[in-house]
């Protein structure tokens, strides 16, 4: 393999290990939020306050998106090193598809929590983590 396909390799190596501890974010704010919403479930104060929540429930939600999209890119730049060494890309060309649906699913979670965002209570349906 020639240094430009190897680098190529390596930018998607890194690029799939940075999605996978970015992933790592979202569910420690999911399961932050759920620790909390079930204090108060119990009658008790929480740690948090709605507005906290909301926040973090966002954050979540962008790191997401960002995760979604940046696996978008990588499945193109797989794609492409695919096609340079002459290897079948057909399930490459599912991974994409099945990545654009991954967006839709990022992005209707992130429509939920922006349109209850100004909204005074939170619901557990904007905890909720879509990407599992």
């Amino acid at each position: 393999m020639n240094k430009n396909l190897q680098d190529m390799k390596n930018s998607i190596i890194d690029g799939q290990l940075l999605n996978s501890i970015l992933s790592i974010l979202p569910l420690i704010i999911g399961i932050v939020i759920i620790l909390d919403q079930k204090e108060k479930a119990n009658k008790k104060d929480g740690f948090l306050t709605n507005k906290e929540s909301q926040n973090l429930a966002l954050l979540a939600k962008v790191i997401f998106v960002f995760i979604v999209l940046h696996s978008i890119e990588l499945n193109y730049e797989s794609y492409d090193l695919a096609k340079e060494t002459n290897q079948n890309t057909s399930s490459l060309q599912l991974q994409i598809g099945s990545s654009y649906l991954s967006l839709i699913v990022a992005l209707i979670g992130l429509y939920v929590v922006l349109t209850n965002y100004s909204d005074s209570s939170f619901q557990p349906a904007e905890i909720e983590n879509s990407y599992i």
